[in-house]
């Protein structure tokens, strides 16, 4: 019933903890609550190419540089804008 020893403690190397992932939220107010929203790295993108000033195709252009190709993007974006826009997200530029 003996117990091995840890693999850093046998070999003296340390072990590096796993990287941290990205994680992208957005903080919002919706009727004077805090909220936040985890986003897919896409969606973060598009959300920030739109408020530095890139039209809606050049946001989604920028936002799907890297994006998997195999995904059927347009109605996942669709979707976005849908749920977006439902939180009130968007309004006129002052």
């Amino acid at each position: 019933n003996a117990v091995d020893a840890p693999a850093d403690q046998i070999t003296g190397k340390k072990t590096k903890p796993p990287r941290r992932p990205h994680i992208f939220i957005a903080v919002h107010r919706h009727a004077n609550d805090l909220y936040f929203k985890r986003m897919q790295s896409e969606q973060y993108l598009l959300l920030t190419s739109l408020r530095d000033g890139a039209t809606v195709q050049k946001a989604c252009r920028i936002a799907l540089k890297n994006a998997d190709p195999k995904i059927d993007w347009p109605p996942r974006i669709q979707a976005w804008f849908k749920n977006w826009t439902e939180l009130g997200w968007f309004c006129k530029k002052r």
